[in-house]
């Protein structure tokens, strides 16, 4: 008579077919779940942070020279730099001793396509190598603007005009040859 009893390898296919039914059974409802997700950007994600423009003050900038630059003081340099274009740019030499300033340009300078330059020049006086010149360049208002056309030597600046370490202004130390 044979032995009622299932053998142990019939026992082990027995658990092999339970297993691979959990796994079948596991892989189809993920397979239901993943249909059931959306595919679309119908669900919230998260918000994409506007892009913030730079401001006038963030723009403007002296581009050359550069700090320490040597420059001949007949010849000077050419300054260039960035700037709104309806910026009011004025360029200048200032003098710590009496807190002065000289200007190198009668009117505003000319902004294109968020550039400008100036030939500065003359810087200070030939014969005297070594010495630093501070140059400045400022955005300034109508007001301000109007006053430097007016100026006709060098001195202090308009009370209308930003003093100097000001968001409005960008400062440059060359040294003469």
């Amino acid at each position: 008579m044979r032995n009622e009893r299932p053998s142990r390898a019939a026992a082990l296919a027995g658990v092999g077919t339970v297993i691979v039914t959990v796994i079948g059974a596991a892989i189809v409802l993920l397979v239901l779940f993943m249909k059931q997700a959306p595919t679309d950007a119908s669900y919230p994600t998260a918000p994409i942070a506007p892009t913030r423009q730079p401001t006038c003050d963030e723009l403007f900038r002296i581009s050359t020279p550069v700090d320490e630059s040597p420059v001949p003081p007949a010849d000077g340099v050419l300054m260039r730099g960035n700037a709104c274009p309806d910026a009011l740019v004025w360029v200048f030499t200032y003098t710590t001793a009496d807190h002065s300033f000289r200007r190198f340009n009668d009117r505003p300078l000319q902004v294109t396509d968020g550039h400008w330059q100036v030939q500065a020049k003359p810087i200070g006086t030939s014969g005297t190598p070594g010495v630093r010149y501070i140059l400045v360049a400022m955005t300034v208002s109508v007001d301000c603007s109007h006053q430097l056309e007016r100026a006709t030597r060098p001195g202090p600046l308009p009370s209308s005009c930003p003093a100097l370490g000001s968001s409005s202004t960008r400062t440059v130390t060359v040294v003469s040859l």
